[in-house]
C-alpha cells in the first residue's frame, strides 16, 4: 500500500511537470504597443523599470492613456533623457532639438498640452502633440478631423491606422510616438530618428545596435518619401574573389511610398548628379515593380543607385553600390 502511494504520488508529480511544460504560456507580445515599447525603451524615449514584468508591461499598455503620459512620451522624442537610477531628466538634448527645428515648438506643446482639458486623451489630442514635435503649425484650434487630417498628411497611419474615438490607449499611444520618429520635421526636412542621432552619438549607436536606422554614405540623398521600415537595413563589403575587386553595397526597404515619392527621390538623385540609365517594370509575385537605375563616377569608379518601386505595396527598396 505504502508502495502504491508512493508511485501514486510520482505520477502526479511527474504530470504536473508535464502540464507546467506543454501547458499553452501566456503570450504578452500581441499587445498592441508592446514591441514598440520595448524598442522605445531601449532608446530611452519611453521608460520601463527594470522591475516591470511583460505582465505588467501589457497591462499598463491595455489601459486608457491619459496627457502626463503622452506629454513624457512627446518629450521623450525630442532628445529628454531620464537617468533609470535618479529619476532625472537631461534636457539638453532637447533644447538642440527645439533650436533645429523651432523654437517655438516647446512653447507650442505646452501650450496644446493646457488646451485638452480632459484627462484621458484622445487620438486627435495625441495628434495634436505629436504634430508639434514635429514643428507643425498648432492644432489647437483645429477640429479632430481636421487634426487626423493633418496626421496623415504628415506621413502617420503607416504602422497603426489613424482614426478618430474618445479614447486611446497607452499601446495605442507608443505606436504613434514610433511612428512620429521616423517622419520628418517641418524644418529639418529629415527623420527625427536622423535628428536625434546627429545631436546625441548615445542615441545614434543605440539605434544601430537595434537595427532602427539606415546608414546610407553621404554619396546618394537620404530618403525622405517614407519611412524606413526597422531592420531592413544591410551592408554588405568586401571582396569578389573572381576578379579579386572589392565591393560595396547597401540596401533598405521603405513604407507608405506613393508614386509623387517615387519621382520626388528620383528628382534629387538628378540634382545630385546621378545619371539616369534605365527605367522597367517587372513582375514579380503577381504584382508589377518598377524599377529605375542611376550612375555616377566618383573617384573614377562607376558607383550605382537602384530603385524598385511598388505602388499596390506602396513601397521602395533602395540599393545603393560600387
Amino acid at each position: 500500500m505504502k508502495l502504491q502511494k508512493i508511485t501514486s504520488g510520482i505520477a502526479i508529480f511527474i504530470a504536473a511537470i508535464i502540464y507546467v511544460i506543454f501547458a499553452p504560456q501566456t503570450v504578452y507580445s500581441d499587445t498592441v504597443g508592446f514591441d514598440t515599447a520595448k524598442l522605445l525603451s531601449e532608446l530611452g524615449i519611453f521608460y520601463i523599470d527594470k522591475d516591470m514584468s511583460d505582465k505588467d508591461l501589457s497591462d499598463f499598455l491595455k489601459e486608457e492613456s491619459t496627457k502626463a503620459i503622452a506629454y513624457n512620451l512627446a518629450y521623450g522624442l525630442t532628445g529628454a533623457v531620464r537617468d533609470p537610477y535618479t529619476g532625472l531628466i537631461d534636457t539638453s538634448f532637447s533644447l538642440r532639438f527645439f533650436k533645429s527645428e523651432n523654437l517655438e515648438v516647446y512653447t507650442n506643446m505646452l501650450n496644446t498640452m493646457e488646451y485638452i482639458t480632459s484627462t484621458e486623451l484622445s487620438p486627435a489630442d495625441c495628434y495634436r502633440v505629436f504634430l508639434d514635435v514635429l514643428g507643425y503649425e498648432s492644432m489647437q484650434e483645429k477640429g479632430d478631423e481636421e487634426v487626423l487630417l493633418a496626421a496623415q498628411n504628415a506621413g502617420f497611419g503607416y504602422f497603426q491606422t489613424v482614426e478618430n474615438k474618445e479614447t486611446i490607449t497607452n499601446g495605442e499611444l507608443v505606436n504613434i510616438t514610433f511612428e512620429a520618429l521616423y517622419l520628418c520635421g517641418v524644418n529639418t526636412k529629415i527623420p527625427t530618428i536622423h535628428l536625434l542621432s546627429q545631436i546625441n552619438p548615445n542615441f545614434k549607436s543605440k539605434a544601430v545596435k537595434l537595427g532602427m536606422i539606415d546608414l546610407f554614405p553621404d554619396e546618394i540623398p537620404l530618403f525622405t518619401e517614407g519611412p524606413y521600415k526597422v531592420q531592413s537595413f544591410s551592408e554588405l563589403i568586401g571582396t569578389d574573389v573572381t576578379t579579386n575587386i572589392k565591393k560595396h553595397e547597401w540596401s533598405a526597404l521603405y513604407l507608405n511610398v506613393n508614386m509623387e515619392g517615387y519621382q520626388n527621390y528620383k528628382s534629387k538623385l538628378v540634382e545630385s548628379d546621378w545619371i539616369f540609365e534605365v527605367e522597367f517594370y517587372k513582375e514579380s509575385n503577381d504584382t508589377e515593380d518598377l524599377c529605375v537605375l542611376y550612375y555616377k563616377e566618383i573617384d573614377g569608379i562607376e558607383h550605382y543607385v537602384t530603385l524598385v518601386f511598388n505602388e499596390e505595396s506602396k513601397t521602395v527598396e533602395l540599393w545603393y553600390a560600387y
